[in-house]
């Protein structure tokens, strides 16, 4: 008997990488960033991605049980029953297991339509082209982003929905474990915030979407929570009252927690002009632009509207692995006054994404926003 042991983690389907014939590894890389540029979920890049690798979508799995088809009868030197049992740590919102490093050993859930619809309805821009060398009449068509041998692959793939459905049989049965996921790691920060004297109040574990957006809705919850409005409403009063605890919202110290991932979407207006140095442009991660974000939202957009920088409200933003984006940061804590303390245009390095430059700025007390951790080891979103 053969037991196979696999830890699975986030970042799986960037370590665990086996191109599908004829792709070659160029292939994927090119691929790879188009994706992160996208806009895409993580979701929903790895439906693309298993179709684009022998490994993933269960091919890890696969490969196991074919060892029990392959045993001739009566062959003592052939192992005939492999069984595989998979340790997940999830870094995938829902923890769908069949999406975490793009699922190699379970069953996978997605088809190759799903693949192909994502890829037409995100991965193809306009592109113009002259009808002829003597007329200057031009003509508007859609080209995929992604590198033509993968192009290729995932629209064929697209007519082919059943073709492992059979090996999919043979490894279900397989069993997994979710050893951690991003709701365990919000658990764990609501019981700091409860050893640390704040009241906790986890806003959910399913946090998607722009990193902007995110960072508007964090500051006016915190704005919200602050002013004490509609108090017999409000979420902090109603726990008070659970605690007979007489105290008013702005009384106490509260912690907003909230998990997930959210997205940085990048088009035309965010690239550097032809007469800049591009080394200066886009670098950050989806928590420095959160965060850069919110400090902008505390102060100067409150400014533009005639009021004061948001006070005692700081917003902190991190990766749970210590890595936001292709940086040495884990993410950013900033408040009110941070876009004060620091030079340059917040508002226009937000629009070229490139937050850490920004803050990785000292102030006048040598102190910059950037939280740097070092590697964790740990990736729960």
């Amino acid at each position: 008997k053969t037991l196979i042991l696999v830890a699975i983690s986030g970042g799986g389907s960037a370590l665990f990488c086996a191109p599908q014939p004829p792709l070659t590894l160029s292939d994927l890389q090119a691929t790879n960033q188009v994706l992160l540029q996208s806009g895409l979920s993580i979701q929903e890049m790895n439906v693309i991605r298993k179709r684009l690798e022998v490994g993933k979508g269960g091919g890890l799995a696969q490969a196991a049980a074919a060892t029990k088809s392959d045993n001739p009868n009566g062959n003592p030197n052939c192992d005939a029953t492999t069984t595989m049992v998979s340790l997940i740590l999830s870094d995938v919102l829902g923890d769908p297991l069949d999406l975490i490093a793009s699922g190699p050993t379970v069953p996978d859930t997605s088809t190759g339509e799903d693949a192909w619809k994502l890829v037409q309805q995100r991965l193809f821009v306009p592109s113009s082209s002259s009808s002829s060398s003597t007329n200057s009449t031009s003509t508007t068509t859609q080209q995929c982003l992604l590198p033509p041998a993968v192009t290729k692959i995932l629209e064929e793939g697209a007519h082919d929905n059943n073709q492992d459905k059979e090996d999919d049989k043979a490894i279900d049965q397989y069993p997994t474990c979710l050893v951690g996921n991003n709701a365990l790691a919000v658990q764990r920060a609501a019981q700091v915030a409860t050893e640390l004297g704040y009241q906790p109040i986890v806003l959910g574990t399913m946090f998607q979407g722009e990193a902007r957006d995110a960072a508007n809705f964090l500051v006016a919850m915190a704005e919200h929570i602050q002013q004490g409005s509609l108090p017999e409403y409000s979420l902090v009063q109603s726990q008070q009252q659970q605690q007979s605890t007489p105290t008013t919202p702005t009384s106490q110290k509260i912690a907003l927690i909230a998990g997930g991932e959210t997205t940085v979407t990048f088009d035309e207006s965010s690239s550097p002009s032809s007469s800049s140095s591009s080394s200066s442009f886009g670098k950050g991660g989806r928590n420095q632009e959160l965060a850069l974000t919110a400090a902008v939202a505390m102060r100067q957009q409150r400014i533009a509207s005639g009021l004061a920088p948001l006070r005692n409200v700081v917003v902190a933003s991190v990766g749970t692995d210590g890595t936001d984006g292709p940086t040495d940061a884990a993410g950013a804590v900033v408040d009110g006054g941070t876009t004060a303390r620091l030079s340059g245009d917040a508002m226009e390095t937000l629009r070229r994404h490139d937050a850490y430059h920004y803050l990785e700025q000292r102030d006048a007390q040598g102190e910059s926003p950037l939280i740097k951790t070092g590697p964790t080891g740990t990736n729960v979103a």
